[in-house]
């Protein structure tokens, strides 16, 4: 095993650190069970001496032994595997914890380039294999030196002749693990990365069944199953016929170690050279010190293939810290609400936005308009800070938004996005989402004002109705009016609205912009809309394209100045349905 895999394994002990005290313990009571083993062989030969003696005294009082050790090694034996399933769920959700933790808290640019299989594959795949290292594998590997060590000087004591049988099998053990292990190792890679494939294809498919069905595609996505599927059974037959193999080259060895064992130990017996009892003890010890001596020679493929796992989760880990969001200290209170852009740059693989220069008025209404891939929907997540931009400064009065702290940034900023997300659980969990101290009215009063509470309550449960995984139990323009609700319950000094009204009926969107209205004199509203309707009336819009501002002003003076705005309200007005305008 190289030395760098050692490092790594040695290193990632950090992880279990908090459970050393456990660990010991666990490894006091193996300690302790392994001397109830050794002790047993021996007085069953001793019993089996007994029976062919005829002394019934003897037999009885050892039966009782026996029963009292057996009784008191399955007490020890339980507590120990207990221990060792705490030890073992605990340091899998505390790890689940810390790398979800450092997911969440990535750069939005190095999220988007990591698929959906990557994240389920480290949680579950990886860092079951880590817990496993430590709370199994080593544990194992730290019985079997111990097994070795302490049986391999009593079978040495017992009968030095039988004992150099056992051991010289040892070598050829070694080298088949060795050969079969190095192959596992390979094989458990690739394993990987088609796990991370599956797990992505299938998050992709499930969320898209009702796209897949209605383009009439469930002929063509099933066989791109079929082939994930396929290709983890492929690689799942090569590692089992690896791991069938290995262990059935083992196993013979190890058969033939016991008969050498057996034909040795009866010429020994015929000589005089060995008791009964002790051949009988030693014949026990055989399978122990084998299997002791076999656990020793997997060390190595077994640790190469936790280095894998153990890789992938350092890499989640590792990259955070150059990866991680920026956020300030500040907490800033009594915010106006006015934000300008200062030549800022922002791009993905290529600048988007050069020396941008914007600037939204306190307690107004805002609206950006602009063909696909103009810059909109990049515009707003600078302003929801969720890209960091390259060059220049955001700042809400006056304040650099990288000094602001993530909480306030949350509390003072809050959007309602196009494509609404909800979740798994109550509506009324879903409006509140982690709100501290907000009453039931405060909820029922967001959501009337987002014009949802009438269908809430027609529903079964109510506010108790519980979105199932696909949300498929709300229509779009509901889902659309709950996020609403949950914006408007948390009250953010600016509110960023992403065609909030694309999916409602004409008279919910008049009652929503009614509720939005409602607010522009006391919050600063930024829209999205591709609907120059529903945006007519903001105090000012601006007009993107390509990256930049290329108009800005009222909607009557846009009409006569700017001729892409103009562009999109014709093509508004004539119903052309042909030219996408949604950004």
């Amino acid at each position: 095993m190289k030395k760098e895999d050692v490092k790594i394994i040695i290193q990632s002990y950090n992880y279990v650190r908090p459970y050393t005290k456990n660990m010991l313990l666990i490894l006091l009571m193996v300690i302790v069970t392994i001397g109830l083993s050794i002790i047993q062989p021996i007085m069953w030969g001793h019993v089996l001496e007994a029976v062919l003696k005829l002394e019934h005294q003897k037999f009885t009082r050892l039966i009782l032994w026996l029963l009292g050790l057996y009784i008191f090694q399955t007490i020890i034996s339980f507590v120990q595997s207990y221990l060792s399933s705490h030890v073992n769920n605990s340091i899998i959700c505390e790890m689940k914890e810390n790398v979800f933790s450092k997911i969440m808290n990535y750069q939005m640019r190095l999220i988007d380039n990591m698929g959906v299989g990557d994240v389920l594959s480290h949680l579950e795949g990886d860092v079951q294999v880590i817990a496993n290292v430590f709370t199994n594998l080593i544990l194992n590997i730290i019985i079997a030196i111990l097994k070795a060590l302490i049986i391999g000087t009593i079978a040495i004591v017992i009968s030095w002749p039988l004992a150099v049988v056992i051991i010289m099998m040892l070598p050829i053990n070694y080298l088949i693990v060795d050969q079969f292990g190095s192959k596992l190792k390979l094989i458990q890679i690739e394993l990987r990365k088609n796990m991370d494939k599956y797990y992505s294809g299938t998050q992709e498919y499930v969320t898209g069944i009702k796209s897949i069905k209605s383009q009439g595609a469930k002929k063509y996505i099933g066989e791109k199953f079929n082939k994930l599927i396929i290709d983890n059974k492929f690689i799942g037959i090569k590692m089992g016929k690896l791991i069938a193999a290995s262990s059935g080259l083992t196993s013979l060895l190890n058969f033939i170690t016991q008969i050498i064992v057996y034909v040795v130990g009866m010429y020994l017996l015929v000589n005089g050279k060995l008791t009964f009892a002790l051949f009988v003890a030693f014949s026990s010890y055989t399978a122990l010190l084998s299997g002791a001596l076999l656990e020793i020679t997997q060390i190595n493929p077994k640790l190469q293939q936790a280095v894998v796992s153990i890789k992938r989760v350092n890499k989640i880990l590792d990259i955070f810290e150059d990866n991680q969001e920026h956020w300030g200290s500040r907490n800033i209170v009594n915010v106006s609400g006015n934000i300008l852009f200062k030549n800022v740059s922002f791009g993905y693989d290529n600048l988007l936005f050069k020396d941008l220069n914007i600037e939204f008025n306190a307690n107004k209404k805002y609206a950006i308009v602009g063909l696909s891939g103009s810059g909109k929907s990049s515009l707003f997540g600078l302003l929801l800070k969720i890209y960091d931009i390259q060059e220049g400064k955001i700042l809400i009065d006056g304040i650099d938004v990288n000094e602001i702290n993530e909480e306030c940034y949350r509390n003072l900023v809050g959007a309602v996005q196009q494509e609404p997300i909800l979740f798994n659980m109550s509506i009324m969990e879903n409006i509140k989402l982690g709100q501290k101290n907000v009453t039931d009215e405060q909820i029922y009063m967001a959501a009337k004002m987002a014009n949802v509470d009438n269908d809430i309550k027609k529903m079964q449960d109510g506010y108790d109705t519980i979105i199932n995984g696909m949300n498929d139990n709300l229509s779009v323009g509901q889902k659309q009016r709950i996020v609403l609700a949950r914006t408007l319950l948390k009250n953010p000094k600016v509110i960023l609205l992403d065609e909030v009204t694309s999916a409602l009926d004409n008279i919910s969107q008049y009652l929503v912009n009614d509720s939005i209205n409602a607010l522009r004199s006391t919050h600063t509203i930024i829209s999205i809309s591709h609907k120059i309707s529903t945006i007519i009336d903001s105090d000012e819009i601006f007009v993107m394209d390509n990256g930049k501002i290329v108009g800005q002003g009222k909607h009557k003076d846009l009409i006569k100045k700017c001729e892409c705005y103009k562009k999109m309200y014709d093509l508004e007005n004539n119903g052309d349905t042909h030219v996408n305008v949604i950004a």
